[in-house]
């Protein structure tokens, strides 16, 4: 019997004893697996960086690669300039200050420590550190509209007077791209503008310094179609009223008004109405209105004599032309002429020298 147990024991200890050996076989190959296994490391040191003397500068560095197999990780950074190299077992984040003017190579290396066979690998940037003088600082891109909303043909005023640079405040390029389409559409600091098409667009301002640094910015504008009234009223000098004198050797007897129209205002007009009105029937008053100053400069498109008998009113009507739209240059602009066939005394006329005729012009633009 007790040959028996003493068999059974032998066999428990060699359970046991093998079972130890195998745990301790195993935990041996997992170490050697860490030991011998290749872990990825990607650094990343970031963009190429220019400072000033004495500035404070943030380095960060990143593992571009899955980390969270690594068994400890160091992060160090070398800013070379033969200070103390920076180490940590967290990010990558680094501040060091330069003390001379040079260009360096600042080098960020993750090194995979612990369990494995210690792995590195490191990327560079340069840095160059500049003297304050030397700085150049990128540009502030800013405009203002006149209004975010408008309608089709209006004329929109955008202004980059805010815009700045430290060292080109006044020698700073601009480049509009005023619809998104990727072509410039002026280059100057300020600039007026009118959209054809309803839409909403992206107003964007590029604005670059001597040095080539640049800085961007952008708005939206909204463009709605136009609401127009039937006709509107062109605003002329003193309202359109004004005297009149006789025919003498010392006057003309003649008054002009002149106005222009915006390309908005001059797109589908469908006639334009003249009317001159005034109280004393005794005078005889003409009036005419075409392109340019007046009626010698200028072309006359139409007037009205009114005869020899005075009614207190003229008017005239410029029809569309075939085209269905009136012509119409803004660059040479209109004017109404108002004169008299009424003479002084001593010309043979039934006027004093001092006599007026007082009058009032209308322009009326039709859309109708």
């Amino acid at each position: 019997m007790a040959d028996v147990k003493s068999v059974v024991i032998i066999v428990v200890l060699i359970v046991i004893m093998g079972s130890v050996f195998f745990l301790a076989y195993r935990n041996i190959k997992k170490d050697e697996e860490k030991l011998n296994k290749t872990y990825e490391i990607r650094p990343y040191a970031g963009d190429d960086m220019e400072v000033v003397v004495g500035e404070k500068v943030t380095f960060v560095g990143r593992n571009s690669a899955d980390p969270s197999d690594y068994p400890d990780v160091l992060y160090k950074w070398d800013f070379g300039d033969k200070s103390t190299p920076w180490e940590r077992d967290e990010l990558g984040i680094a501040t060091h200050i330069y003390s001379s003017p040079k260009t360096f190579i600042a080098r960020f290396t993750i090194t995979v420590t612990g369990y494995s066979k210690e792995q590195s690998k490191s990327d560079f940037i340069n840095v160059t550190v500049l003297k304050k003088s030397q700085k150049n600082t990128s540009p502030v891109a800013t405009f203002t509209v006149s209004s975010y909303t408008a309608t089709v043909g209006e004329t929109i005023h955008f202004s980059a007077v805010e815009s700045s640079d430290t060292e080109d405040g006044n020698n700073l390029k601009f480049s509009w791209d005023l619809d998104n389409d990727g072509i410039e559409d002026g280059g100057n600091r300020e600039i007026f503008y009118n959209y054809s098409a309803v839409g909403e667009y992206l107003a964007t301002l590029i604005i670059t310094d001597s040095g080539g640094k640049m800085d961007d910015h952008s708005e939206n504008i909204l463009i709605t179609e136009r609401e127009r009234p039937d006709k509107i009223e062109v605003e002329l000098a003193n309202g359109g009223q004004g005297d009149i004198p006789a025919n003498s050797l010392i006057s003309e007897s003649q008054e002009i008004y002149t106005w222009d129209l915006t390309s908005e205002l001059a797109e589908e007009i469908k006639k334009i109405e003249v009317i001159l009105e005034w109280d004393d029937l005794s005078w005889d008053l003409d009036v005419s209105t075409g392109k340019g100053t007046d009626g010698n400069t200028g072309e006359v498109l139409g007037e009205d004599t009114g005869g020899s008998e005075g009614n207190g009113e003229g008017n005239v009507v410029l029809e569309l032309d075939d085209t269905e739209k009136l012509v119409y240059d803004v660059d040479e602009g209109w004017f109404v002429e108002i004169s008299t066939k009424e003479s002084v005394r001593t010309d043979g006329g039934d006027k004093l020298s001092t006599d007026q005729c007082e009058f009032a012009v209308t322009v009326i633009l039709w859309y109708v």
